[in-house]
């Protein structure tokens, strides 16, 4: 504001409009492109946090959580990749292998308002890459346009679980790390969370004739 003023008095109206602009956009773009971004674990109180706010927060044995501030677009979408990677790679799975639990990435979509076609590209990448090492993804905190968008990619639904991967809650994503085995989905002990995602994966996509779920159907 105080740069439009100034400038709009030293070489016009018009032309400190336009540096105002200039100026706003570029501090928009840093701002996406440098979000924050945590690891979560699980506070004595049961609930998940920041691990760098709560002292006595412990990981998950078997479920490496991540969160990101900002909607994920081209401006970030890279540096949110190579923390995730950093992240898991650090985590200590090895109490959940010994156990014979299954291996998690949950992310948390709580700061996420939109998500364009390199931060969906992303995601089928690095479901790609976690399967590799037997990690499967949950998605946490789902809002509607970024449900629409997942939509829309062709199969990344079906490439990340199914609707029982894609969780409106961090409850449902945490309760499905826990309690996951192949007969948890055939029983549909998880499908309450899965219809969730539905129901609003079929209003964001206004009904569109190719979109239609199944009780049985991923």
């Amino acid at each position: 504001m105080c740069v439009t003023f100034v400038t709009g008095l030293v070489v016009g109206v018009q032309l400190g409009l336009v540096a105002g602009m200039v100026i706003s956009i570029g501090i928009l773009l840093e701002h996406s492109a440098y979000p924050d971004m945590a690891i979560l674990e699980k506070s004595q109180y049961g609930t998940i946090q920041h691990s760098e706010h709560w002292e006595k927060s412990k990981p998950i044995p078997n479920t490496c959580m991540v969160r990101i501030d900002a909607s994920l677009f081209f401006t970030n979408v890279e540096r949110f990749k190579s923390f995730i990677i950093t992240a898991v790679s650090r985590h200590d799975y090895s109490d959940a292998v010994t156990n014979g639990c299954h291996k998690w990435l949950l992310i948390d979509f709580k700061g996420v308002n939109d998500i364009d076609f390199m931060g969906l590209d992303m995601l089928d990448t690095l479901i790609g890459e976690l399967d590799q090492d037997g990690i499967s993804l949950v998605l946490a905190n789902l809002k509607g346009r970024v449900v629409r968008n997942i939509e829309h990619y062709k199969g990344l639904r079906k490439k990340i679980g199914g609707a029982h991967h894609l969780c409106i809650s961090m409850d449902a994503a945490v309760k499905l790390t826990q309690t996951w085995t192949p007969s948890t989905i055939e029983n549909h002990r998880l499908g309450s969370a899965a219809h969730e995602y539905r129901e609003l994966a079929s209003q964001m996509t206004n009904g569109m004739a190719s979109f239609s779920f199944s009780l049985g159907e991923k």
